[in-house]
């Protein structure tokens, strides 16, 4: 598991702190911002950033004189003294073009993404919960491509995604490892690990038992097995659950499938693979806290005042369900199970969404947010009874509506 823990801890924050302070004596006017959950330094100007990963495993292993030096040049980097001083013209940036493997959720709710589109991370969906953002890879640091770049380079942005790609294919000979569960680990060791997801040729070279299943957990760890191989998948979802859980740099918990050339997401049966089905359920918590976070200043820019729902977990047969309780109008991922208030002193109607849907839908969609949030108004008298008579309580949260309130709750939370 080293691919995920070997970054933890306060020695990472330590070297940050000492290469800001650094960039600060340099520049005192930057600005900068460090986030742990990233091992990244960001300019607060949108100007660059710098990932920490590579540098400080380099800054470990050697004597002071060299950290020293580490630190002196990533903070010239930041203040644009050295590596990525100024613009980068396409010549400059084709040969350095890479692709990683980001969560969609924490790219499309990054500020720049309503605030000011222009600088806002260039990014393509890939399958699932992931995409594919390409950044121009120096040897201290890398910068983002933004929208702003491909109109600079005229050029778009399938055009340097299929650059980044070749030259990542370049250097990416199948370096895999096979635990004992029978999945592998990818063993790259530069950081771009994530990113072999671009590269299903690889998979063809491990001993796989049908069709690719992949969970890109960090940009530096990758584990796939074959889809036809029940015990390798179990302990792929196991590795991955744990990883995730513990890695404050995740991307996703959620499986793809590469399928006749094609990624799609990996969809299981939750009675003979109830380790992705919670899977499933952690990835939906995960981005729907993503999204809560960040959305707050969006909402409140832009005058919305109805509130986001918060998800709960119900487990029953060993599977769990996602509901929310719906007590006033407000935005909702899709999930499993919604729980309206029953008209006064009828306690709570839990129903499948499709059920709510059909009867107060269909519902609208708040534009440009991801995940999906749909709008449910409060439901009248007239719904709700419809609602109880018409449709059957989703089996296990039968004591939901029995008692009126939330009984035998599961956290799954991250």
């Amino acid at each position: 598991m080293a691919f995920f823990d070997f970054l933890g801890g306060p020695p990472i924050d330590r070297f940050a702190k000492a290469i800001i302070d650094q960039a600060r004596r340099r520049d005192p006017s930057i600005g900068l911002r460090y986030d742990k959950g990233e091992a990244t330094i960001f300019r607060t100007d949108g100007e660059g950033f710098t990932y920490l990963g590579r540098t400080f495993g380099e800054y470990a292993k050697s004597d002071r004189e060299e950290q020293a030096r580490i630190i002196d040049d990533t903070a010239a980097t930041l203040t644009g003294q050295n590596e990525v001083s100024g613009d980068i013209d396409f010549e400059t940036a084709k040969p350095r073009l890479r692709p990683t493997i980001k969560n969609l959720t924490h790219v499309l709710n990054e500020p720049a993404s309503w605030k000011d589109p222009a600088n806002a991370s260039a990014i393509r969906p890939l399958s699932g919960p992931l995409g594919i953002v390409p950044v121009v890879d120096f040897p201290r640091s890398m910068r983002i491509v933004i929208a702003s770049h491909l109109q600079e380079w005229g050029v778009n942005l399938d055009q340097v995604i299929d650059i980044a790609i070749e030259n990542l294919r370049a250097e990416s000979p199948c370096k895999f490892v096979r635990e004992d569960g029978g999945f592998y680990v990818s063993d790259y060791g530069d950081f771009f690990d994530a990113s072999r997801i671009l590269l299903p040729h690889l998979f063809e070279q491990l001993s796989l038992k049908g069709d690719p299943v992949v969970i890109a957990i960090v940009r530096n760890g990758l584990v796939v097995a074959g889809s036809d191989d029940p015990s390798a998948l179990a302990a792929m979802a196991a590795f991955a659950e744990a990883a995730v859980d513990n890695e404050p740099r995740a991307i996703a918990y959620a499986p793809i499938v590469v399928r006749h050339g094609q990624w799609t997401p990996w969809v299981h049966d939750p009675i003979t693979h109830p380790e992705f089905e919670r899977l499933r359920i952690k990835q939906r918590l995960f981005d729907s806290s993503v999204q809560k976070d960040s959305l707050s200043e969006r909402l409140k820019a832009e005058n919305i005042e109805l509130p986001v729902a918060d998800l709960l977990v119900h487990e029953h047969d060993r599977r769990p369900y996602l509901f929310a309780q719906v007590k006033q109008a407000s935005w909702v991922p899709r999930i499993d199970v919604i729980c309206t208030a029953g008209p006064e002193g009828e306690g709570m109607i839990p129903r499948h969404w499709e059920d709510v849907e059909a009867v107060a839908g269909p519902f609208a969609e708040l534009p440009n947010a991801y995940p999906p949030l749909y709008r449910i108004e409060d439901l009248d008298d007239d719904q709700l009874r419809r609602l109880r008579a018409d449709f059957t309580c989703p089996a296990g949260f039968e004591g939901f509506e029995a008692e009126g309130g939330i009984v035998n709750l599961t956290a799954l939370r991250r």
